[in-house]
């Protein structure tokens, strides 16, 4: 898919992302407070702008499939003209702290989806207004 190209008073008009408190106001204006499951993606052009936004849900209704793979999340990326991506998970307020497995299987994204020119900038886990960086647990691990 060819990549969107947007006039400059349109860029203005996207929200700028500097960092996770940017994406959390996002996230909160996209879903509802109790949601607590599915999946959001993010996408970021070049400039720094959200350039798209993809929810999934996997409730029994919805069956929206989730991109769990770095072969997905490239995908959603290229088809929104992304060069890195936020992926946001919905979770129960008891699966909020991010485990040993969470940040594995970031860490393994990161570095598939950067072969591919695709930074995976962060996987935050969202419950209501509640969320943890998996990217901050990550970098603060110890280096044996």
């Amino acid at each position: 898919m060819a990549k969107r190209e947007y006039s400059r008073s349109e860029r203005r008009q996207m929200p700028t992302v500097r960092g996770p408190n940017d994406v959390v106001e996002i996230i909160q204006h996209l879903v509802c407070d109790e949601h607590t499951e599915g999946q959001l993606l993010l996408g970021i052009d070049a400039s720094m702008h959200l350039c798209g936004a993809a929810f999934n849900c996997p409730c029994t209704v919805c069956q929206d499939p989730t991109a769990n793979t770095a072969e997905a999340l490239v995908a959603v990326a290229e088809e929104m003209g992304a060069e890195e991506l936020v992926l946001v998970t919905f979770v129960d307020d008891d699966r909020l702290a991010p485990t040993a497995a969470d940040v594995a299987r970031y860490e393994g994204l990161r570095v598939e989806c950067l072969d591919e020119d695709v930074l995976l900038l962060d996987h935050m886990l969202f419950s209501g207004h509640q969320w943890r960086s998996v990217a901050e647990v990550s970098w603060a691990e110890p280096t044996a």
